[in-house]
């Protein structure tokens, strides 16, 4: 039974050194740094194709492209039951991996196979191990006390801040993945709501309303739309509390409340007028109930029905842009039909703000936008923004401060000391090695 222990203890320690040496290897760095790039592009793309109940929608299937589909297809699997778990335990692998590398690079490198440095030195090994120690520190690199006879050998690091930059690379990973993970727990985020000039969103989680007030759009040379921008008034206990600017590429903030104008696209106001009188409006379908001003949202080529349930018309509405997004190139095509049989009464093309006279009745058209709203609580928002910070930090160490760490032992050897440095095969030749080669004789 002992023997078997023994067999055991060893063969874990062989294991445990063959995954060590395994998750220090340069390679591991790639692989890191190619799921990083996976884990922040489906993050970008993740918020434009998520599946929820509005009647809009970003992106219009029929138009997307190759690289837009992959991207969807993609998300739409992380998003589901498998696909979730599966991350989540990839991340926790990284996570993991991540904290043993950074742990390696500050404390302690693997003793891996590579180019032995062979040389004598005069004296005791207490007063070689010294006169190594002073070789090492002018090319930066750090050596403890001489360990003793019984120690084989000992690890040898790059002294001062330079030792601790690569591992920031780490770290930041760390903080990202722990920020990802502890948002769920932290923060809150509110559904998508689609908002229209004049109407009010309540959220009642946070005690305020919110208006949409204004919509500014600044064109391109090309007649494309160049900017978009909205201002959002935030009432709160019935009192203006303030008015913020929403851009699609910033956030606007409010009491530690985030504010995030995901998306816009093009709507139509209507109104019907039986003299100085409003008629109730009932979108089809609907879950609100019928109102005097009801506010149709479009993605692309799409069709909405409104009923005038107190004249039995319904109105078709079909929209199209031909410009693709241009300013000035939108169209409506509206019929209004007798719900009784049928019977279309009128119908007619709009391309701007009019109107429509049917049996007594002013119909009111105008076109405007609507904006896709979500708020959000993002306490750990500033640890993601630590850990990007400090991944680029580490980046720039592995590019200007390299990790370099050799492992040294010195035994005695007759009438001086015996001196051998084990270091990686690629820094045989470089020119911090043959410093030290040389200050010491060799």
């Amino acid at each position: 039974m002992g023997q078997r222990w023994q067999s055991l203890v060893r063969w874990s320690i062989r294991a445990s050194w063959a995954v060590w040496q395994v998750v220090s290897s340069p390679y591991m760095g790639l692989i890191l740094l190619a799921f990083f790039f996976v884990f922040a592009l489906v993050g970008g793309i993740r918020p434009l194709v998520r599946r929820h109940t509005l009647d809009v929608t970003l992106l219009d299937s029929s138009s997307l492209g190759v690289s837009e589909a992959v991207s969807r297809g993609l998300s739409t699997w992380l998003m589901d039951g498998i696909g979730q778990r599966l991350y989540r335990a990839v991340s926790a692998l990284v996570g993991m991996v991540s904290l043993l590398r950074m742990f390696g690079l500050w404390t302690l490198p693997p003793l891996q196979r590579g180019v032995e440095k062979r040389f004598s030195l005069a004296g005791t090994p207490e007063e070689a191990w010294a006169r190594l120690r002073r070789a090492l520190a002018t090319v930066g690199q750090g050596l403890g006390p001489y360990p003793g006879e019984g120690v084989r050998w000992a690890p040898s690091l790059r002294m001062g801040l330079s030792r601790f930059l690569p591992g920031m690379f780490y770290l930041g990973i760390l903080f990202l993945l722990l920020a990802v993970a502890l948002s769920p727990l932290c923060g809150w985020q509110s559904a998508i709501y689609p908002l229209s000039l004049g109407e009010i969103y309540s959220l009642e989680r946070e005690g305020i309303s919110l208006r949409l007030e204004e919509i500014a759009l600044f064109p391109r040379s090309d007649g494309g739309i160049g900017r978009f921008v909205s201002q959002l008034a935030v009432f709160e206990g019935g009192h203006l509390a303030r008015r913020l600017k929403l851009r699609l590429d910033h956030r606007a903030l409010y009491r530690g409340l985030a504010f995030y104008q995901l998306g816009f696209g093009p709507a139509v106001r209507v109104e019907a007028w039986e003299g100085e009188k409003a008629l109730s409006l009932q979108q089809i379908p609907g879950e609100e109930g019928p109102k005097p001003i009801v506010h149709l949202r479009f993605s692309g080529r799409q069709e909405r029905f409104v009923a005038i349930p107190q004249k039995d018309l319904v109105l078709r509405l079909a929209y199209y842009d031909e410009g693709e997004g241009q300013l000035g190139r939108k169209g409506l095509q509206v019929q209004v039909i007798r719900s009784s049989n049928g019977q279309v009464v009128k119908e007619s093309f709009i391309s701007q703000q009019s109107q429509m006279v049917v049996d007594g009745l002013t119909l009111r058209f105008a076109f405007e936008y609507y904006i896709l709203l979500r708020a959000k609580r993002e306490p750990l928002l500033l640890l993601g923004v630590l850990g990007g910070f400090l991944l680029l930090v580490g980046l720039l160490g592995f590019v200007f401060w390299p990790p370099r760490s050799l492992w040294v032992t010195g035994r005695a050897r007759g009438a001086g000391t015996e001196c051998i440095l084990l270091l990686p095969e690629e820094e045989e030749g470089a020119p911090w090695l043959e410093c030290v080669l040389s200050m010491l004789g060799g």
